[in-house]
């Protein structure tokens, strides 16, 4: 009876966690699908690129073909010579002079607060716990007596 009740219990926590999993990872998805077509996004990005380049001429980092997403957050930390002025600042001066419509990349990717509500660390973990406690039914029930057979039946038809 243990087996049948933790079939039960994994074909009812199956539904409900693929329910709110869906969702996530579809908010995901359209999150990626809008940063990735963004283009005053990816004007902006490539203002950041620009200055970087200038800023680190003649060094290692100085022709850069890119941006790591994970440096964005460390360019404030980069100062002016005027008070209270760092790079996003100067980005954001660059692009009001060059296309005011820059500066309201953001209004474009509005799925972005849906889909940074989890992290992918937290997705990964729930799909391994799941994943997990599948392979464990599964297991015990290719391990099951032949007496079980209905329980097989009924089960392995879910775990295709």
């Amino acid at each position: 009876y243990k087996l049948r009740i933790e079939c039960m219990l994994l074909r009812e926590e199956f539904a409900s966690n693929m329910g709110y999993l869906e969702p996530i990872i579809t908010s995901m998805i359209l999150a990626g699908e809008d940063l990735m077509t963004n283009k005053p996004l990816q004007q902006v990005l490539y203002m950041v690129l620009v200055a970087g380049n200038f800023l680190n001429s003649g060094g290692y980092a100085g022709n850069a073909a890119g941006v790591k997403l994970s440096s964005l957050q460390k360019l404030t930390e980069i100062r002016a010579n005027k008070p209270g002025m760092n790079l996003i600042h100067f980005v954001a001066l660059q692009a009001e002079k060059k296309q005011k419509e820059l500066l309201n990349f953001a209004k474009n990717i509005n799925t972005l607060e849906t889909a940074s509500k989890t992290t992918i660390e937290q997705l990964t973990n729930e799909f391994n716990t799941l994943d997990a406690k599948i392979r464990k039914i599964k297991e015990q029930i290719e391990g099951s007596s032949p007496t079980e057979k209905d329980i097989q039946d009924q089960m392995m038809q879910f775990l295709q």
